[in-house]
């Protein structure tokens, strides 16, 4: 049990009934913006990834793959079986095939021949400056708050800040919690505000494997459909400049290459973009199919902002961008500046 793990009197009694080689109750992970459960199943690649809440909460008692060690009881002879030391330290730097030591823990036990399970009535709190506990209810009446996993989001701001002339149409793809979208339609009404904005987030959510980097071009990162109920509660009250497009960038590709729509008092096809946040595939074959898709759409004066740049060829990107007509303006750690101007 960890010291940061709030649990039931019964708890411990609940375990032992179930007589089995390991068995765990429920917590989440201490994130604000996402509700990821410490129990794992496996996935179509050979590894784990975190059960959805969703998909486990009415079956009272489960076999799992894994699980984190914040409440869990094992039996001795797993402990036994497996040896000491159960852990033995090697270099992964770059983090491709690093797992954490619970759920090495868990494969080493299974390898052995013993079975883990999860008992979904032991609901436990973990606390830290807040206290995080399963929930499947978002409240709708909460402030709006927005999230962000990036760095140098001050980039966006600075964007908009190099349009001169605008017409209004800005894109992000990835939206998550919409951190960058919100920053981009505060920045477009404080620097531009004679102009009506329309802002298209473009992400499926839906807790997908999308391209992480060029080196793992499979993962999955909890952007569940609950992170898209909590992001669209928070535009719908103070941001009417966004619009959700809940589809992969390829597939937005696709269904709108002759522009999307956008309905208000009469129709209005948006078909050339001021300003596009690319933020969803980190792998350099899908940032670049994304960037010739807007190319040809871009405005007479337009901003491309490419995030993560560390993880794909920015330099190839970048290279293609020259050769159409834009500029390098600024790269920092994280984000990369272009801008085209006609």
């Amino acid at each position: 049990m960890d010291s940061d793990i709030v649990f039931a009197p019964d708890t411990l009694k609940k375990l032992l009934n179930h007589n089995v080689d390991m068995v765990s109750g429920l917590y989440r992970q201490r994130h604000h913006d996402r509700h990821v459960i410490e129990v794992y199943e496996k996935n179509q690649f050979g590894g784990c990834s975190n059960i959805p809440y969703e998909k486990i909460k009415n079956i009272p008692f489960l076999e799992i793959e894994a699980s984190g060690m914040g409440c869990v009881l094992i039996k001795s002879e797993v402990f036994r079986s497996i040896g000491y030391p159960q852990f033995v330290y090697h270099s992964a730097l770059d983090h491709r095939n690093t797992i954490s030591e619970d759920v090495d823990f868990c494969r080493k036990a299974k390898m052995k021949g013993f079975k883990i399970f999860a008992d979904t009535t032991v609901l436990c709190d973990h606390i830290g400056a807040n206290t995080f506990r399963i929930t499947d209810v978002i409240n709708k009446d909460k402030p709006a708050t927005f999230n962000g996993d990036s760095h140098e989001y001050e980039s966006l701001e600075e964007a908009i800040k190099l349009l001169r002339n605008p017409i209004g149409v800005t894109a992000e793809i990835g939206v998550r919690l919409g951190m960058g979208s919100k920053i981009i339609i505060d920045s477009f009404r404080k620097y531009h505000p004679q102009v009506k904005l329309n802002h298209l987030g473009i992400d499926p959510y839906g807790n997908i494997v999308y391209a992480y980097s060029d080196e793992a071009p499979q993962t999955k990162c909890d952007y569940t459909n609950d992170m898209k109920k909590e992001a669209l509660l928070n535009f719908t009250k103070e941001y009417p400049e966004f619009h959700l497009v809940c589809l992969e960038d390829t597939e937005f590709f696709k269904r709108y290459a002759d522009g999307y729509p956008i309905y208000n008092e009469y129709k209005i096809m948006l078909t050339q973009y001021d300003l596009v946040h690319f933020d969803g595939p980190h792998d350099t074959i899908s940032v670049m199919k994304e960037v010739e898709f807007f190319v040809p759409r871009k405005a007479k004066e337009c901003v491309f902002i490419f995030d993560d740049v560390t993880t794909y060829d920015i330099k190839k990107i970048g290279d293609y961008l020259i050769e159409n007509g834009f500029k390098e303006i600024k790269t920092g750690k994280n984000k990369s500046i272009f801008k085209y101007e006609s």
